[in-house]
């Protein structure tokens, strides 16, 4: 069994919620009318465990008040979560400040994730 299969299922046994990723990829520049075309929305649907900042992480500028912290398996996400991703949780959505992967020996074991009120 793999590090990202482990934190994935220490996730889902401290009582995971069901969480949603959206990403929006933009679509193909075109110079001549200076606009993109239409991008692709994909979405993700997998386990997480959201918790609140500590208040030592909080700095006002890449941390706020309010900010939550999602620990994320690789094993339950395939893509890596990006900044301005948007999260949902339950009914209230976020969108992702910043990103952690925490690694051990090359392979990536968890997804440390700061998100926000959008």
């Amino acid at each position: 069994m793999s590090l990202a299969d482990t934190t994935k299922n220490l996730i889902n046994s401290l009582g995971a919620v069901t969480t949603v990723l959206t990403r929006v990829t933009q679509g193909a520049y075109d110079p001549t009318t200076s606009t993109h075309a239409a991008g692709t929305t994909t979405t993700y649907t997998f386990n997480s465990a959201p918790d609140k900042v500590n208040n030592s992480m909080i700095d006002g500028d890449n941390v706020k008040f309010g900010d939550m912290v999602l620990y994320v398996s690789p094993a339950a996400l395939s893509i890596v979560p990006i900044q301005n991703d948007q999260i949902t949780i339950y009914t209230e959505s976020y969108l992702v400040e910043s990103v952690s992967r925490i690694n051990f020996k090359g392979s990536d074991a968890l997804y440390s994730c700061i998100i926000r009120r959008s």
